[in-house]
């Protein structure tokens, strides 16, 4: 059999390899030790991953890992160690300051989303059933809900839908969203979500006390045209001639005085002994089509008035001089002269009555006589 010899220049080439290997291996780990830093004993593992010293190095190295984690008690420091870390001798403790950290910032945000978060992100962590007990008491808490919309303004309850998801107070939560903008008096009452009580005030105002029965804030409009029916048969009632809209911002009860004028000119003046229901507009529908014009055309209440008792109780010029100017109602000057009757007359026309058919219409000579304004009576002899 023959032999293979290894040439001795080729066999003295890999000793001294091997050997200089080892010095440098050597003098490497020397001076890594020297320098301490992390930078060091990192450049050292990556020449000699599987040198004479590297388990020593992958030790040391990450215990200075773990020493800035350390510092920095942060989610992102903990994350650090465990992606850098070559030996991972802290990898439970990290992975439990991890899940720590976070509970405590979902905790301390003091809302349900930020608690889902949480257990999406650490299903069987140390705190899943802490957090599952703290977001089921959030969610029963009512007193969060109207902390968070005490303005009852649209981004407070959007930011409310969206940090609290499955609060009990959801529902209420979207019914504001619904009511932001303000709703007519008579739905809320339908609603249930308002409290009114309404008493007489004179001939030209109605008095009414809101309460809000809902946890936000609730803006209440009291539309041109609202009908106060009154609970005595001898008693006006009355419609307001112009808008009136207040916010309830507490459970409180909150008092207003919207403008109005008598719908039933025989009956009696209202005073505050007397009580009314409120309906959504007046059952004429002559009276509903000529509240929004007269609220735009005219700011006078003689000319409202007669307006009103106009369609009401198809008023002539002489049954309208029941109105005087006087503290007690009777007794003082007539209230609305031929100026104003003029004026009733053509925002009558204006909203699509038919003036011709109404008795005052008979009246008009007697009317047109007493014009003093000149435009008035222009716009007049045109009806």
């Amino acid at each position: 059999m023959k032999k293979y010899l290894i040439p001795a220049g080729i066999l003295t080439f890999f000793l001294v390899m091997l050997l200089f290997s080892s010095v440098r291996d050597e003098i490497y780990w020397s001076w890594s030790k020297i320098r301490d830093g992390k930078s060091n004993y990192r450049g050292y593992l990556e020449n000699f991953p599987n040198g004479n010293h590297s388990v020593q190095a992958r030790k040391i190295y990450d215990q200075l890992l773990w020493r800035e984690a350390e510092v920095s008690s942060s989610v992102e420091g903990y994350s650090e160690y465990l992606k850098e870390s070559p030996g991972k001798f802290y990898a439970s403790k990290a992975y439990y300051r991890i899940d720590s950290i976070s509970f405590d910032i979902a905790s301390s945000a003091n809302n349900i989303l930020a608690l889902i978060v949480y257990r999406e992100q650490f299903p069987e962590g140390f705190y899943t059933q802490e957090a599952f007990d703290l977001q089921k008491k959030l969610a029963d808490d009512e007193t969060i809900f109207t902390n968070q919309i005490k303005d009852g303004t649209a981004e407070e309850i959007e930011k409310f839908l969206e940090d609290f998801p499955g609060h009990k107070m959801v529902a209420a939560a979207l019914e504001a969203k619904k009511d932001l903008n303000g709703k007519d008096i008579v739905d809320l009452i339908k609603e249930k979500k308002i409290q009114v009580k309404v008493k007489g005030s004179g001939i030209q105002n109605m008095d009414i006390s809101i309460k809000r029965l809902v946890p936000y804030p609730l803006k209440v409009r009291v539309p041109v045209g609202t009908y106060f029916e009154a609970g005595s048969s001898s008693t006006q009632n009355m419609v307001s001639t112009g808008e009136t809209i207040t916010t309830l911002t507490t459970d409180d009860w909150i008092n207003i005085s919207p403008s109005a004028a008598c719908a039933n000119r025989p009956r009696d003046i209202p005073t505050d002994d007397d009580r009314f229901s409120v309906r959504r507009s007046p059952h004429q529908a002559e009276l509903a089509r000529l509240m929004p014009v007269l609220e735009r055309e005219t700011r006078s209440y003689p000319v409202k008035q007669a307006a009103v008792w106009i369609i009401t109780d198809n008023a002539s010029y002489n049954d309208l001089g029941i109105l005087v100017d006087s503290p007690y109602g009777y007794g003082g000057n007539r209230a609305i002269d031929e100026d104003d009757a003029a004026r009733a007359m053509v925002i009558c026309s204006k909203a699509g009555i038919d003036i011709k058919g109404k008795r005052i219409w008979s009246d008009r000579g007697e009317i047109l006589h007493g014009i003093e304004d000149a435009e008035i009576k222009d716009s007049f002899r045109k009806l």
